[in-house]
């Protein structure tokens, strides 16, 4: 059997802030092992696939809505992890 991990945030009662890139900081700060491409996946497309929303979100195809924000990595301690 097939395990995918997804990565996201629910709500202030399990977390202190609702940011997904503190969240990718953190794993890659506890497990620097583990690419960055990978943890990208569970944060994308996994959880799209999880919602059985991966025809219409989660990548970067044609006919896809991927909501892109644009954020300089700088600004979110990215920096040191890519």
């Amino acid at each position: 059997m097939i395990c995918h991990l997804v990565l996201g945030t629910d709500s202030y009662s399990s977390n202190w802030q609702l940011n997904i890139a503190k969240e990718i900081e953190a794993i890659k700060k506890i497990t620097p092992n583990i690419p960055l491409a990978t943890i990208l996946q569970w944060a994308t497309i996994n959880g799209a696939k999880a919602l059985q929303w991966d025809k219409e979100l989660g990548s970067f195809e044609k006919g896809k809505k991927p909501g892109v924000t644009s954020v300089d990595p700088a600004d979110l301690g990215l920096k040191k992890l890519i």
